[in-house]
């Protein structure tokens, strides 16, 4: 299995950026053992995870797993795509249903010696994102090649993936992830006065639904519902 994944990753040089490949080769090796192609097998090695680190490794497992089809290297169906078509709202819900109690201003203190934290925390990036970022840039590019301002501290170097393992073991106390920072930084915004339109642009996101997703803090219901009122708007209801 480790000469496929080696061969899949090979695969992407010319697509993927480097980080990328750096990371899901570290996810696909870390799932070494229960990567065979039954999906329950999966789903209970990653039964601890958070479920936003749960949802993203049984997709990247699944585009692997294409790719071995498709390569001729084991035969179809892809029951990992399967399952995902029959269940796929189970990883949205879990991921949905996630409460945070703490505040921005709570958790600076406890990332403030960390620059990756401090990045995430103050500038509402992806993980990806912020592994790719070039000191001095000013900008990261996002998902669908969106070009996207840096507004708080930037790091004078970049970040590896020992830094984000660092960062997951400071976070992991507290019940949180790295991308969990970004839920907090949207939801800041938004506690701010800052309209959704332009909290939409900042974050990248294409529809209220995603914004909806992301903030549900625990201290401040009023937001999820400012929100809710918006998507009924926008509905028409």
């Amino acid at each position: 299995m480790k000469s496929l994944i080696d061969k899949y990753l090979d695969s992407k040089k010319r697509t993927w950026k480097a980080s990328t490949i750096k990371n899901e080769m570290a996810r696909l090796n870390s799932l070494i053992d229960s990567i065979d192609g039954n999906p329950e097998k999966l789903l209970d090695a990653l039964a601890s995870s958070a479920p936003y680190t749960r949802a993203t490794s049984f997709r990247q497992v699944t585009a692997f797993w294409d790719w071995v089809i498709v390569n001729g290297f084991t035969p179809g169906p892809n029951l990992y795509k399967a399952w995902l078509t029959n269940n796929k709202r189970v990883f949205s819900n879990s991921y949905q249903k996630k409460r945070i109690n703490q505040d921005l201003q709570d958790l600076l203190p406890i990332v403030s010696k960390n620059p990756l934290g401090v990045f995430l925390l103050t500038n509402g990036l992806r993980l990806s994102e912020a592994l790719s970022y070039v000191p001095g840039s000013r900008q990261v590019i996002g998902k669908g090649s969106k070009l996207r301002a840096i507004f708080g501290p930037e790091p004078t170097t970049g970040f590896t993936n020992r830094d984000v393992m660092v960062l997951r073991e400071l976070l992991k106390p507290h019940g949180l992830t790295p991308h969990d920072l970004r839920r907090l930084f949207a939801t800041e915004l938004l506690r701010k006065g800052l309209d959704l339109p332009s909290l939409m642009e900042t974050m990248g996101w294409n529809s209220l639904e995603t914004a909806q997703s992301y903030l549900q803090p625990l201290k401040h219901e009023s937001i999820k519902e400012k929100v809710n009122e918006a998507i009924q708007i926008s509905r028409g209801v």
